[in-house]
């Protein structure tokens, strides 16, 4: 959830552009919006932190 509120501290660059690098997600929060449905589905995603 942290990632999806904009917490990368601690994060390896580059880590999740890895991660999600073989299919089509053209931003990391494309991509930690997918998993996030996936893992939870039906379930709103955390809004970020500001």
């Amino acid at each position: 959830m942290r990632l999806l509120r904009g917490d990368r501290q601690g994060l390896h660059p580059g880590a999740i552009s890895t991660a999600a690098q073989y299919d089509e997600w053209n931003t990391d929060d494309e991509f930690l919006a997918w998993l996030w449905n996936e893992l939870y589905p039906g379930e709103p995603l955390p809004a970020p932190e500001s």
